[in-house]
């Protein structure tokens, strides 16, 4: 058995530092005379001044901490997506700090579902969307996280006393990096020197842990109050799903993963996989709540099964709550050329097709194919069984849309007739659906 690591990392890679601008702009009064000195006297406040500055980091870590910085707010984030392309065993990796608790639970068998897990997450016999269920919190991956100096500070000082606490001594490392006097970004002599503000003992994630467990695992309530237009959405779902919800902007962030992992002073929690339920609530506002509902709707997301790790449970009581039409779940209201993915659309047109862009997994929209067949095919994939499922079964055999195959959708029949899906498994399951459907076009190949 073949097992990857990777040592986690991180860099700064964009600083800007507006404070002593904005500084002078509030107090036109003031003489200042050395603008070092000012700008070190300003980082000595902890007031929200210092968020006229920002830091932009590329982080390589264990999904884990991803998962924990994108619960910090403020700030901005950006995943890598590992749902689109064919992970295998020479391409998966796991954080190296937990090198020796995985390799101990793997080879040793200390703890049996590591193991049970760790072939889950390669085996290409599951669909790619399920089976990324089931990586452990310890896979390693990349992705980019923001913010200015008041969050980093309080941030690293939350994280020192915690088995996470390499981290903040990366993030300290990062600064001492980019202070370097000669690098790219400045001439010898012009040192950067990046001050933090005083953390003033603030623990970001206090306010944010909640230790509330439901008996049942697919708990959901989802509530609006309309007089301070606002959306709550409270409910048990897995890891997976729980690190997307946690994403969404302006939200205010609360979970159980938090008060689980953030208070250990070691790592044998894990490896825990991100199938396990977590308890998260988001709060946002009425136009968030639509948009995420929205989004979470659209053909690309996950919404195949009424489970754990699914968006239609969440979606459709967004919807039932705020009183959402089916017109309004539709993003691009039927028209391709409004598809806000289309980009990432076209890769999913290469099917199995080795040349150019390959590894993407999924099926493309019946809307920007023009074939609404192709909702056979994901059905049959995910053994779809979901509310947002019938959604789509409904809108794809509605008789007042007028589906006519698009040079995508021919490119995409051409693809699987010559070379079959990514996923090889789908060749075989996908059997009967895709003779099909290209016995139905076979003009078009």
């Amino acid at each position: 058995m073949k097992l990857n690591f990777k040592e986690p990392s991180i860099v700064l890679k964009n600083y800007f530092d507006g404070r002593l601008d904005a500084w002078k702009y509030s107090r036109p009064h003031l003489e200042i005379k050395n603008e070092d000195e000012e700008l070190s006297k300003i980082a000595n406040l902890n007031l929200p001044v210092n968020g006229f500055a920002y830091l932009q980091f590329e982080i390589t870590s264990s999904l884990l901490m991803r998962d924990i910085l994108y619960m910090v707010r403020p700030s901005n984030n950006w995943a890598r997506s590992n749902r689109t392309t064919l992970v295998t065993e020479d391409n998966l990796y796991y954080s190296s700090e937990y090198k020796q608790l995985i390799r101990s639970s793997i080879y040793e068998g200390s703890n049996c579902k590591a193991m049970e897990y760790h072939m889950k997450s390669i085996d290409q016999n599951i669909p790619q969307d399920i089976r990324k269920n089931y990586f452990l919190y310890a896979v390693s991956t990349s992705y980019s996280f923001a913010c200015n100096p008041r969050t980093l500070s309080n941030l690293i000082y939350s994280l020192k006393d915690t088995a996470l606490s390499n981290y903040a001594t990366l993030f300290e490392k990062a600064l001492e990096d980019y202070d370097k006097p000669w690098n790219e970004r400045c001439a010898p002599g012009d040192e950067i020197h990046i001050e933090l503000p005083p953390h003033n003992d603030f623990n970001i994630f206090e306010s944010m842990s909640i230790d509330l467990k439901s008996d049942l695992g697919d708990y959901l309530e989802v509530k609006e109050y309309p007089e301070l237009g606002l959306v709550s959405i409270d409910c048990e779902l897995a890891g997976s799903l729980s690190s997307q919800l946690q994403r969404q902007e302006s939200g205010i962030i609360r979970s159980s993963l938090i008060y689980d992992i953030y208070r250990l002073k070691d790592l044998e929690v894990l490896p825990a996989s991100q199938i396990h339920t977590v308890r998260t609530q988001v709060i946002v506002s009425r136009d968030v709540a639509i948009k995420i509902a929205k989004t979470r709707s659209c053909w690309f997301a996950q919404f195949d099964k009424e489970t754990a790790w699914s968006w239609s449970r969440i979606v459709y009581a967004i919807a039932k709550e705020l009183n959402l039409s089916k017109n309004d779940l539709l993003i691009c209201q039927g028209d391709y050329k409004k598809c806000k993915f289309f980009e990432d659309q076209l890769a999913k047109l290469k099917a199995g097709n080795p040349e150019g862009t390959t590894g993407e997994v999924n099926l493309p929209c019946p809307f920007i194919t023009g074939l609404p067949e192709v909702y056979l095919l994901r059905k049959k994939k995910f053994d779809s069984d979901s509310k947002l499922m019938e959604l789509w079964k409904d809108i794809v055999t509605d008789n007042t849309i007028d589906f006519e195959v698009t040079e995508y959708g021919e490119e995409l029949l051409k693809n699987i007739a010559k070379y079959g899906y990514a996923e090889k498994s789908d060749n075989e399951k996908l059997k009967e659906e895709t003779e099909y459907i290209l016995d139905r076009y076979k003009e078009l190949i």
